[in-house]
């Protein structure tokens, strides 16, 4: 028979990370024996003398038991004393009754695992089943490792997607800022020339309206005081006023959209109205003057 003084007494075989899986936390053991899920080893309480780790206490499935002071002999841990550990109780002792002897008493054989030929786990069996559960963690371990590798790799690709789009974002709206400001400029601008030739309009026809106000009055000097002369003279002081006020906003810088039109939409609208206003009154004059000078 093989031996090792490394293996003595009943011992459980490491389980392979891949057929690990782990059973939920029950509260009523949680309750009692909180121990169970901490760290640190635990007796079986069903199989006496079998040391228990934290990750074997809770596996799901049935555990390996190898007895090294017999013969190495191995088995699987049974369901009763897998239900026992789930709950983490100790196995009530039966007492027999009066009526004990009315029962035909189970086979208790048929829920043993233990196969018909009895399985051995000598020490070089022991070390291989070891050798390959780390072997199996190892590879576990390099293959988690590449995955947060690979996981990184990827926030790191996500960060620098989200800065270069971020700075494109940025770029953008510089640019759009840009192009505002200079539509901006250009509105300004455009306004400003237009202003310039309204202010330019303006300064003509308030020219010929002074000059068509001094025929009025050497008319009136002629022909005396006439209420159409007066409704002329009327006429002629209020276009002058308006222009006088119109140019008086252009030349201290009053943006168009604030100046006071009082006929058309625009300057342009009441630069227009104006003339036509201007033109029928100096008309209205050289025809009361008659073959007098022209304006």
């Amino acid at each position: 028979m093989e031996t090792n003084k490394k293996y003595s007494g009943l011992i459980c075989l490491p389980i392979l990370p891949s057929k690990y899986r782990q059973f939920d936390h029950r509260p009523e053991v949680l309750e009692k024996t909180p121990e169970v899920y901490e760290d640190g080893p635990l007796v079986h309480p069903a199989i006496p003398g079998l040391i228990l780790t934290k990750e074997q206490r809770l596996f799901a499935g049935k555990l390996e038991v190898v007895n090294c002071e017999n013969d190495f002999l191995w088995r699987e841990e049974r369901v009763p004393e897998r239900t026992l550990r789930i709950k983490w109780e100790k196995p009530v002792l039966a007492t027999p009754s009066s009526t004990s002897k009315a029962f035909v008493e189970m086979d208790m054989s048929l829920f043993n695992s233990v196969p018909t030929k009895p399985k051995h786990y000598y020490p070089s069996d022991i070390e291989a089943h070891e050798k390959k559960v780390a072997d199996e963690k190892a590879l576990l371990n390099l293959e988690k490792e590449a995955d947060e590798a690979e996981a990184k790799a990827a926030a790191a690709q996500r960060a620098e997607a989200a800065a270069l789009f971020e700075a494109k974002e940025k770029e953008a709206a510089v640019a759009a800022y840009k192009a505002k400001e200079e539509i901006k400029e250009k509105e300004a601008a455009a306004a400003a020339a237009e202003a310039m030739a309204g202010l330019a309009k303006l300064r003509d026809y308030q020219t010929s309206t002074v000059a068509a106000r001094k025929i009025l009055k050497e008319t009136k000097q002629e022909n005396g005081e006439q209420s159409h002369l007066q409704n002329l003279e009327w006429r002629l002081a209020s276009v002058l006023s308006r222009l006088q006020s119109l140019i008086d906003d252009i030349e201290a810088g009053k943006p168009l959209g604030e100046l006071q039109i009082l006929a058309g939409e625009n300057l342009e609208d009441e630069i227009e109205i104006m003339s036509n206003e201007i033109a029928l009154l100096i008309r209205a004059i050289q025809a009361l003057k008659g073959k007098g000078r022209g304006l």
